[in-house]
């Protein structure tokens, strides 16, 4: 019986988390400044350049590299399909 009762909990949460996730998806504006710079320096053209700015970045080397093929591949032209690559993202981690 806990263990149905766990996995309904268990359940529960997880929706309740995707809901949020889609939700503020559909809520977000544009780009924060953060996000802003996080593209500006993903896109520098020489990889040398992209490691010297990395002492003032927050985000993770493989970010910026995840983010450039996106745009480089045209998945990323405008606010709303960089927010839907962090949709994607956020809810494959689930899995």
């Amino acid at each position: 019986m806990i263990k149905w009762i766990e996995r309904g909990l268990f359940v529960g949460i997880v929706i309740c988390a995707i809901t949020l996730h889609v939700v503020i998806f559909m809520h977000s504006g544009g780009l924060w400044r953060d996000e802003a710079q996080g593209l500006n320096t993903s896109m520098l053209p020489i990889f040398s350049d992209l490691s010297d700015k990395m002492r003032f970045e927050s985000f993770p080397i493989l970010w910026f590299f995840i983010l450039r093929t996106c745009v480089n591949v045209g998945f990323g032209e405008t606010d709303l399909a960089l927010r839907a690559l962090g949709l994607i993202i956020g809810q494959a981690s689930w899995i």
